[in-house]
């Protein structure tokens, strides 16, 4: 049986996060206000371009292989040119990756140990909460 992940300890994580949040708030004062609000409204686009990626189960579908846009959207039953864009967007975020050679793939966050569940099954069930 595989162990679980250690978490670390909560008075380690604690100032990390209020150092993490502090940088953040400095950050939003330093730019434009406009710049502020773009890229808080991109949090909206980040959770809907990520239910789509686990509806379509992309990421499951990437575990074994990097794959091109069209081979990944015969896959997952979608339109080629539509995902390719949604994973583009996503790379840019820091979802996937893009090979040298214009194949997509897992980025860290997706490349998580899948035990009991397809890994798109629990990203849908985390974006329903």
């Amino acid at each position: 049986m595989a162990r679980a992940p250690r978490v670390p300890p909560a008075w380690l994580i604690r100032p990390l996060l209020a150092l993490r949040n502090s940088v953040a708030k400095l950050h939003r004062g330093m730019v434009a206000a406009e710049v502020a609000l773009l890229e808080a409204s991109l949090g909206i686009i980040d959770t809907k371009a990520l239910a789509v990626v686990a509806e379509l189960d992309v990421a499951s579908h990437l575990a074994s292989r990097p794959m091109t846009a069209d081979a990944l959207a015969d896959a997952c039953s979608a339109d080629s040119d539509a995902l390719a864009r949604l994973l583009r967007y996503l790379i840019g975020r820091g979802f996937f990756r893009r090979t040298r050679d214009g194949r997509f793939t897992n980025n860290r966050p997706f490349r998580t140990p899948r035990r009991r569940r397809p890994l798109g099954a629990l990203m849908g069930a985390l974006l329903r909460l």
